[in-house]
């Protein structure tokens, strides 16, 4: 299945030497078929947003909240923990869904003592059009009016205006975290400053109100699960009713005048008829298509030839409407690349896939450490996506770790599911003894040294002989630390 990419690059071919260049007659059910993934997305997000806000108040484990509340996650993760699968443990999370039908949301960010958080928004269609945070806004105290599409009004002087393209929004906001202890105080108390209010309730003591619960929402399938389980037709007049507060951007148009001629525009309705009856068994089956194309496309990409998959120009897809359809089905709210990259091997540098029973070492030449203006780390998980109990209870190394670094600025880390022993303890990421993934994550990476920065291969450590930290007298910090 690895070499999947290089069948397709090799039709491809084929079809541009022997095809004209005139494009191909879509049949109605193709059009419906691109319809439903350019949709995906909007529906996805209505659908998770659903999950999330049916709480009376706050769920911190779960990380739900009443719509126009933050949720924040106050469990720092380990082996035990099992909400979220991949989950980071370099950052805690806080997020709160927005309806901006009403008026503008005031957000307020206290002052982080120059700590490392990042806010990014997300619009309905999980474009973000604004992302807070050290990286863009700094760290002391501000306050920000996040208003919908359609509004118009004054605002408090001292209040800094965040235009949403559509009136259903996501904050999906990440604090570093320094360890458990940081977490349940630093973070903590950073967590209880971010405040979210109606600007009706500016300058005045305000109260959330308790949210609207509906008991009949189940929870025994997951958001995308319910949405590849609607029918093809209620699936597009959900579309169709989601697209009226969250109108497709302007660049979208040309396709939206081709999805409307069969019934598929903000405020239609639609309706099966307009299929030929010869062709209603194609129609019903467009969402297991869609989800089929999904999985080959996730699997054509998941084993490429160094081991590492390092997705880039998430976040803000424009009018790649399958780039965008892709990264929500594989793991909505993806963050912008200026905010968080992150590399994840499924596999070594010799394309096998990656077992415990094997050891391994990464090895980063001074000059090809992560480019990055903030923190790095690396994570181990098992084959079920948790991570992973083991005795030193370490679920992740990186430049915050007290890493030993090799007398010529080169770094090891040692990935294996036993010691490598004491003296190299400090560069070992644990893994289970069978299976496992590994996710990279680069906090504020630099953007000029990014865009050609690969990470090295995971090779066997018999395929090359370790620079063991134990030689000389080495300092337990960075190289950029001793400069």
């Amino acid at each position: 299945m690895r070499y999947l990419n290089l069948f397709f690059i090799f039709v491809l071919f084929l079809g541009c030497a022997h095809e004209s260049d005139k494009p191909k007659t879509q049949s109605m059910n193709e059009v419906l078929a691109e319809a439903y993934e350019y949709g995906f997305p909007l529906v996805l997000m209505d659908v998770t947003r659903e999950h999330a806000t049916n709480v009376a108040r706050p769920d911190s484990r779960k990380i739900r909240a009443p719509i126009n509340q933050f949720a924040h996650a106050n469990r720092y993760p380990d082996h035990d923990f099992k909400d979220v699968v991949r989950v980071s443990v370099d950052a805690m999370y806080s997020m709160a869904w927005l309806d901006l039908s009403k008026g503008p949301m005031i957000l307020e960010v206290p002052d982080t003592g120059n700590r490392y958080y990042t806010l990014p928004i997300l619009d309905a269609w999980t474009n973000i059009f604004s992302s807070p945070g050290k990286r863009t806004t700094g760290t002391r105290k501000t306050k920000f009016a996040i208003v919908g599409p359609n509004w118009s009004g004054d605002l408090p002087i001292e209040v800094k205006v965040i235009k949403s393209p559509t009136n259903m929004a996501w904050i999906v906001g990440r604090t570093e975290a320094r360890g458990k202890k940081d977490a349940q105080t630093v973070v903590a108390k950073i967590q209880k400053g971010l405040k979210l209010y109606p600007l009706s309730a500016y300058g005045r003591k305000y109260h959330a109100p308790e949210g609207k619960v509906d008991k009949k929402l189940s929870y025994s399938e997951s958001p995308v699960e319910k949405v590849f389980k609607m029918s093809t037709e209620e699936y597009f007049n959900r579309l169709n009713h989601l697209m009226k507060d969250n109108p497709p951007p302007v660049a979208d148009a040309p396709v939206i005048q081709k999805f409307s001629k069969y019934g598929i525009a903000p405020g239609a309705k639609f309706t099966s008829e307009v299929v030929n009856p010869r062709e209603l068994r194609v129609f019903n089956e467009i969402p297991e298509t869609v989800r089929s194309k999904f999985e080959k496309e996730i699997e054509s990409i998941a084993f490429p030839k160094d081991g590492w998959v390092m997705l880039k120009n998430l976040g803000n897809y424009q009018t790649d409407y399958a780039k965008r359809a892709l990264v929500a089905y594989a793991g909505l709210g993806a963050s912008l690349d200026l905010d968080i990259v992150y590399p994840t091997a499924l596999v070594d540098g010799d394309g096998e896939i990656l077992n415990g029973q094997n050891r391994y070492v990464i090895h980063f030449k001074k000059e090809e450490l992560p480019p990055v203006k903030a923190f790095w780390s690396l994570t181990a998980y098992g084959k079920d996506g948790y991570v992973v109990k083991n005795p030193l209870n370490r679920y992740s190394v990186g430049n915050r770790s007290k890493l030993r670094y090799n007398l010529d600025g080169s770094l090891d880390i040692y990935i294996q599911n036993t010691s490598p022993g004491k003296n190299l303890e400090s560069n070992w990421l644990p893994v289970p003894n069978g299976e496992f993934s590994l996710t990279a994550r680069l906090y504020w990476p630099k953007p000029e040294e990014i865009r050609n920065w690969k990470m090295p291969p995971i090779l066997k450590s018999t395929a090359r002989p370790s620079i063991s930290a134990a030689e000389g007298d080495r300092k337990k910090s960075s190289p950029a630390q001793r400069m």
